[in-house]
């Protein structure tokens, strides 16, 4: 899947920045962010379900 994602010049400075020090592509890093995004979010969708049955 190919996304495009929009950000404001300041956040863009930032990520570059730190893949630069990273050593890695930005698109790297941003791959890795949403990846976290969705592992996190799908354990609190899952936790949230425990509570409803408990």
């Amino acid at each position: 899947m190919n996304v495009s994602i929009k950000m404001d010049e300041g956040l863009q400075q930032r990520l570059e920045h730190l893949a630069h020090h990273h050593q890695r592509p930005a698109q790297s890093l941003l791959r890795d962010a949403i990846e976290q995004y969705v592992v996190r979010e799908e354990a609190r969708e899952s936790f949230l379900a425990e509570a409803a049955t408990a």
